[in-house]
C-alpha cells in the first residue's frame, strides 16, 4: 500500500499530525488520543534489520518527547509497490510494536484501527448486568469478603468458594484449587 493512501486513511480516521520537524522526512508522525502511530517506507532487501534499527531510534525520540511508547505503532510499507513485505516482522519486540501494511485490508488486523472491530464492541451486544447498587448478591459478596479480612490479605482460593458457597447456598466441592 502506497504511503500516501496510509496517511489519508489515517487522517480519515482523526489521526493528526504532530512533530513533523522531528520525523521529517522519513517518517510520518500521527496520534489520535493516546495512540500514536508512526509510518515509513522501506525497501524489500535487508528490510529486517532496518526496521529493528528503526525501530530502536525511534523509541529513543519518543522518550526524548514524553510519548508514550507503549502506545506506538511503527506501520511498515513498501516502497516496491509490486512485493508484499513478509508479515514475519512483526513479530520481533525490539523497540515499538510493528504492524505491516501491505494492503487496506492490514487495517482489520489491527483492533485499535479497525472500524469493523469498533462496530462489533457497540453497547448493545454487551451483557447487560444489574447495577451494583441494586443487586444484593453483589452487595452480601463484598461484605462477606470484607467480614473475611479480604481488604487486609489475599483471599485463598478455598475462602473464597465457602463465601460463594454460603451465598448462593452451593456444596464446595473439596480437593479443587
Amino acid at each position: 500500500m502506497e504511503f500516501s493512501q496510509i496517511k489519508e486513511w489515517l487522517r480519515k480516521y482523526n489521526f493528526t499530525v504532530v512533530y513533523s520537524e522531528k520525523f521529517y522526512p522519513e517518517y510520518f508522525f500521527c496520534k489520535r488520543e493516546q495512540i500514536n502511530v508512526i509510518v515509513k517506507e522501506y525497501d524489500i532487501d535487508e528490510i529486517s534489520n532496518e526496521v529493528r534499527s528503526d525501530a530502536v531510534d525511534l523509541r529513543t525520540v519518543l522518550n526524548k518527547l514524553g510519548e508514550n511508547i507503549w502506545n506506538t505503532y511503527l506501520f511498515v510499507c513498501n516502497k516496491n509497490r509490486g512485493n508484499d513485505i513478509s508479515y514475519s516482522i512483526e513479530k520481533d519486540s525490539i523497540g515499538l510494536r510493528k504492524y505491516i501494511i501491505n494492503s487496506e485490508d492490514d487495517f482489520k488486523r489491527i483492533p485499535f484501527l479497525d472500524k469493523d472491530h469498533a462496530n462489533k464492541n457497540s453497547d448493545d451486544t454487551f451483557i447487560k448486568l444489574p447495577e451494583i447498587e441494586d443487586s444484593l448478591t453483589f452487595k452480601e459478596l463484598v461484605e462477606s469478603i470484607i467480614s473475611n479480612d479480604g481488604l487486609q490479605r489475599e483471599l485463598k482460593n478455598n475462602e473464597v468458594k465457602n463465601i460463594l458457597a454460603e451465598l448462593y447456598e452451593m456444596d464446595v466441592v473439596k480437593g479443587e484449587n
